[in-house]
């Protein structure tokens, strides 16, 4: 996945940028008075999927990634800001989770987030 380098640099006040080191602030991608239109970078993204084996509770997968749907699942507009890029089928989370000797099917817990409250709770799905 990747997106605009300012999606990640909103809110850097100019102090910021010298401990972010970037000493020539064309190279923060921001909008100035004398350049009020850089050029956009882009910036690649890391998606994860944890496989946790616990002695007692069994595999929990903690995250998933976006899986081969990404761009129908999240609509035009948004796939379009994050852009899935170098997507191969071997990353799909079946694979991965195979790849560990494990089937899907063993995953019993699932690490979900309440959008409302922001807290990560288990679900047990089997």
């Amino acid at each position: 996945m990747e997106a605009d380098a300012a999606w990640f640099l909103r809110g850097v006040r100019s102090h910021q940028l010298k401990q972010l080191n970037i000493a020539d602030i064309s190279k923060a991608n921001i909008s100035t008075a004398s350049n009020p239109a850089p050029a956009s970078q882009r910036r690649k993204l890391i998606q994860y999927a944890v496989l946790i084996e616990h002695p007692k509770e069994g595999l929990i997968l903690w995250e998933c990634g976006s899986g081969e749907n990404w761009p129908e699942v999240v609509g035009a507009p948004l796939n379009d800001i994050f852009a899935r890029v170098d997507y191969k089928p071997e990353y799909e989370l079946q694979a991965q989770v195979e790849a560990t000797g494990h089937k899907i099917e063993d995953i019993k817990m699932v690490s979900t987030q309440k959008p409302s409250d922001g807290w990560l709770e288990l679900k047990i799905i089997r």
